[in-house]
């Protein structure tokens, strides 16, 4: 991390026409590009519809349609451990903050525990709500459960099941605020709730916070923020404590179907439908770098607890694994270089004749021959505290983030600590 806050530092210090050590210079002079993602992960032989990472950890835990649950090293790019099987599409994981156990759920109204180490299953609930979109884990173990039906319910394996909330017409997204205290949730009617975790009660009334669905929302690792994803292709900043509008992120062109934010808040990652993973300053909401391409249309998005690492995938039945320490270098050679983001998005071509993208090893996943209809026969329908402005600033100081003529680079060196809210996913329907 060193390395990518000395680029960024020397990055910002050229923009501001201070001196910059001509052998660190040299380095910031390679030309600007996409490096392209780590690893292509296959598999998985249909729609991969949630990700998540293991709490401090390099492993990701990916669910599919194909009713499989898979767990991944991102270092090593490859499986780890026997897969987890089910009978029904696989529509949303989590993994406990003390990584024993990992849950899911689907198109069965289902949710199904396991042991992470063994894969052994630990607990069944048969739900009886209906098909499952969205599940998160809170920081005491407690599980909850978003439903077509509009419920959600809060599950405990030694006291028994807290609800059912009626909250939407179709919850597509729950969310445990940090302490556990809190849901957020999110719904087809483009509604965002934040109710009491023990009564269902709202905290703050109801928001009409989108034209689309919300199908994904998390909470800021200080509980001071909520974002919120849609399929009106934005991104929302919320103040939950009294349900005001922050700030709206546009770029985007299609469905917004996955949100992650980092654990130390700094970063939020969003996943789309337009085929692109972008980054996003959760200080000044502008995008971060350029976006991410990928093949095809994107449902789930993760980044690890230490910020090493990013996940993605959706329709091509792959899971790819980005570094975001080359990501951030990256974005302090744009700064060095005066590119900006929306000119070097306009430069990126289709993934599908980027030749920077590493080819899948395995055979015989011909995504280019499935249609909308075989991904469920439902097509996907949308499936920090702010940081203070500093005035008269030290031109010489290393600030954690550089904001210059719209370009962020991330330059925080401290190791990232994992955080429950970074423990949920939103899954496409």
């Amino acid at each position: 991390m060193s390395a990518i806050r000395d680029a960024a530092r020397n990055a910002y210090l050229r923009v501001r026409g201070q001196r910059v050590d001509v052998q660190e210079q040299s380095a910031l002079e390679v030309p600007a590009s996409n490096p392209g993602p780590l690893h292509v992960l296959t598999g998985h032989t249909r729609v991969v519809s949630s990700l998540v990472f293991v709490p401090s950890t390099d492993l990701v835990v990916s669910g599919s349609y194909d009713g499989s649950r898979r767990v991944w090293s991102a270092n090593k790019g490859r499986e780890v451990g026997a897969q987890m099987k089910n009978w029904a599409q696989v529509r949303a994981v989590a993994v406990s903050v003390d990584k024993e156990t990992v849950a899911h759920g689907g198109d069965d109204g289902r949710i199904v525990v396991c042991n992470l180490d063994t894969r052994q299953k630990i607990i069944e609930w048969n739900t009886g709500y209906g098909r499952i979109w969205s599940l998160s884990f809170s920081s005491y173990g407690r599980l909850a459960s978003g439903h077509e039906d509009g419920n959600v319910v809060v599950w405990n394996a030694s006291t028994g099941p807290v609800g059912p909330f009626k909250l939407h017409d179709d919850v597509r997204s729950v969310a445990f605020s940090s302490p556990g205290d809190r849901i957020a949730t999110g719904g087809a009617d483009g509604r965002l709730r934040v109710v009491y975790s023990h009564s269902g009660d709202d905290v703050i009334p109801a928001i009409q916070a989108h034209s689309g669905r919300v199908v994904s929302v998390v909470w800021s690792p200080n509980g001071q923020q909520i974002i919120s994803a849609s399929s009106d292709c934005t991104i929302k900043f919320w103040n939950s404590s009294d349900g005001s509008l922050l700030a709206t992120c546009q770029g985007h062109t299609d469905y917004v179907y996955s949100i992650a934010i980092s654990s130390d808040g700094e970063v939020l990652a969003s996943a789309s439908r337009d085929k692109t993973v972008r980054l996003w300053s959760t200080a000044t909401h502008q995008q971060i770098g350029p976006h991410l391409q990928h093949p095809y249309h994107l449902y789930s998005v993760a980044i690890s607890s230490d910020g090493h690492y990013l996940a993605a995938g959706g329709y091509d039945e792959n899971v790819y694994i980005w570094n975001l320490a080359d990501i951030r270098l990256e974005a302090a050679k744009l700064v060095a270089s005066g590119t900006n983001n929306s000119t070097l998005d306009q430069q990126q071509q289709d993934p599908a004749t980027n030749s920077e993208t590493p080819k899948p090893s395995s055979e015989g996943n011909d995504a280019s021959k499935k249609t909308d209809a075989d991904a469920n026969k439902v097509v996907p329908e949308a499936p920090k505290q702010p940081q203070s402005e500093t005035t008269n600033a030290d031109n010489n100081a290393e600030p954690n983030w550089l904001d210059v003529s719209s370009h962020l680079i991330v330059t925080r060196s401290k190791q990232l600590t994992f955080d429950a809210a970074t423990c949920s996913t939103g899954c496409v329907g």
